[in-house]
């Protein structure tokens, strides 16, 4: 995860300066921030990409990136052994993404509150395009089972396809093929919802046959 300023989700330099204005920082101190991110990432990226990758190959993980941007984005990380790509940033790394045979993680939150947060791709478009393979979090939790159930509203998805952006997916991603769905031999992970006023709302919750809310 790279979030220097002018690359991924802070592309938009205006944007980033906007977001530290609005923190109280003045021009002054932005602009010598700036200029201090920027020069740390071209001495350090290298090197600590090189690491974190022989790190983990070593532990056989699965790899994801994070606010891909561009095609040569993708092509570097495929190449590194990245299989996943969290958060793209716009349509053409998302496509390229599945092109390249990756799988695609967009955020819930995008989705909930109807666009990005910082002026990106709309995770909506990338469901309506096919280039999303699962849901992640991020910062709001609770968004998971209200994105699928917005993107049935929508007529996105059908409700299984949706349901499996947040659970069977994401449990494939991370390798963990007892879980995810109900199926005779797995877990008994379930979750009970009721949809009150279009909300979704999470009413019963039972991990491995037990229920523990």
């Amino acid at each position: 995860m790279d979030h220097c300023p002018g690359i991924g989700q802070y592309a938009d330099l205006e944007y980033y300066r906007r977001l530290r204005r609005k923190d109280g920082f003045s021009e002054e101190y932005i602009t010598d921030r700036i200029a201090q991110l920027q020069d740390q990432r071209a001495r350090m990226r290298a090197p600590n990409r090189k690491a974190i990758l022989e790190r983990a190959a070593a532990l056989n993980v699965t790899l994801a990136s994070h606010d891909d941007r561009t095609t040569e984005e993708i092509a570097e990380n495929f190449a590194d052994g990245i299989r996943l790509s969290e958060f793209p940033v716009t349509m053409l790394a998302a496509q390229a993404a599945k092109a390249a045979g990756m799988e695609v993680i967009a955020g819930a939150p995008n989705i909930v509150r109807g666009g990005s947060h910082s002026g990106n791709v709309s995770a909506a478009d990338l469901v309506g395009a096919g280039a999303v393979d699962a849901f992640a979090s991020d910062y709001v939790p609770a968004s998971l089972v209200e994105a699928a159930f917005r993107c049935v509203a929508d007529g996105a998805l059908e409700l299984p396809e949706a349901i499996s952006l947040i659970a069977d997916k994401p449990a494939q991603m991370a390798r963990l093929h007892d879980r995810g769905r109900i199926e005779t031999g797995l877990r008994a992970d379930l979750v009970r919802v009721r949809v009150h006023d279009g909300l979704p709302i999470v009413r019963q919750v039972w991990r491995a046959g037990e229920r523990v809310i």
